[in-house]
């Protein structure tokens, strides 16, 4: 027999229950066994996994630990849930090459609507620099400018 799941109210869950859940990961107290694929919190210029975090918050917030294979869902569920409490998201839809950076600056918000329109989006050379040294940030950290190589 099939056992039937509590309702879970995401809504109790807030920014401190997210905030400990990433401290804790970071002390180690808790480990993912699944590497996330396409959707992290970014927080304090570290990534997350967003839905073990987004899990642990939960636990935190209520005392109960979810099943995540089968009472929650990563990926789009999992960065509107973390748009809700104003975290910055990393999503990269699946199938897809671009990446969404969900509350993030104004640069990266072109990025995510130049990819909506496709071709038909214009920026300038200075506003193209900006939103490309923005995607390289998000995807590899830092970006060193006007570095010359021997």
């Amino acid at each position: 027999m099939a056992r039937k799941h509590q309702s879970i109210t995401w809504d109790v869950v807030t920014a401190k229950h997210v905030r400990e859940a990433c401290r804790r990961f970071d002390a180690g107290l808790v480990t993912c066994s699944h590497p996330a694929r396409n959707t992290f919190l970014i927080l304090d210029g570290k990534r997350y996994p967003a839905k073990f975090i987004r899990g642990l918050a939960y636990e935190i917030a209520t005392g109960r630990k979810l099943d995540p294979n089968v009472e929650f869902s990563g990926g789009a569920e999992t960065a509107r849930f973390f748009q809700r409490l104003w975290f910055q998201i990393d999503y990269r839809p699946r199938g897809t090459c671009h990446q969404q950076k969900i509350q993030g600056s104004n640069s990266s918000h072109d990025v995510a609507r130049a990819s909506k329109k496709g071709s038909k989006a214009k920026l300038d050379e200075k506003q193209q620099k900006e939103t490309l040294e923005k995607v390289l940030e998000q995807a590899f950290g830092p970006v060193e400018l006007n570095r010359s190589f021997d």
